[in-house]
């Protein structure tokens, strides 16, 4: 059994089961944007591996949902990467959201998600 804390809370899972290996980030604050809100929104990246995010945002998003997400931060030139939400979880007034990339992105946006 593992036990990770993030933002001081404690998640433990049974088994570890993802292909690649999951990389803290710094808490990465993104701009999250999908076709089923008409406005984009705020979140941060908790940590990233090869095959996806993990997030905290405000508000609960459906599962299967697609977002779109880039660095707060970032200009113009940035692209969006694109992830499918796989899980959503209530952690107090926030959301921690397990997400999969659609397509690998490119080395350099993964970068700067952490």
């Amino acid at each position: 059994m593992q036990t990770q804390t993030t933002l001081g809370q404690t998640f433990t899972s049974h088994r570890e089961r993802r292909a690649s290996v999951r990389r803290a980030a710094n808490q990465v604050p993104v701009r999250v944007e999908t076709s089923v809100l008409s406005e984009p929104f705020e979140g941060q990246v908790l940590d990233r591996s090869e095959g996806g995010l993990r997030l905290v945002v405000g508000r609960q998003i459906s599962v299967g949902i697609t977002l779109r997400v880039k660095p707060a931060h970032a200009g113009n030139r940035t692209v969006w990467v694109e992830v499918n939400v796989v899980y959503c979880l209530s952690w107090g007034d926030r959301w921690i959201l397990g997400c999969q990339f659609l397509t690998p992105p490119p080395a350099d946006a993964l970068a700067l998600l952490g």
